[in-house]
């Protein structure tokens, strides 16, 4: 399976990011993730408090959390997949407000 992410939404709150980020998931060759916006490339930059959320290994169905090891953030995209996709999806808008996102990305 491919777990590198090649696809991501950024974009702001509030904007349409869940609608588009499912609209595309639902398709045969993008793997969408169990967790919406997993938020992985900035997890040490931000104040979780600030978001009120939590990743927890084993969780389904969060709309977003904090993944702060690459085993989690590969295993968000494995338990969505039964076969091979072209593009892996990561919509985590958070991305957005961190300079750094962009580098470590």
């Amino acid at each position: 399976m491919t777990t590198k992410t090649n696809l991501f939404i950024i974009g702001v709150k509030k904007c349409g990011t869940t609608y588009y980020r499912n609209v595309l998931a639902n398709h045969d060759e993008i793997n969408g993730g169990v967790i919406k916006e997993p938020n992985y490339f900035i997890s040490e930059l931000v104040d979780k408090g600030k978001f009120g959320a939590e990743y927890i290994p084993g969780n389904v169905k969060t709309h977003f959390g904090f993944i702060e090891n690459k085993n989690d953030y590969e295993r968000n995209f494995a338990q969505n997949s039964i076969k091979e996709h072209k593009y892996v999806l990561d919509a985590s808008v958070s991305y957005i407000e961190f300079e750094e996102a962009a580098e470590k990305i």
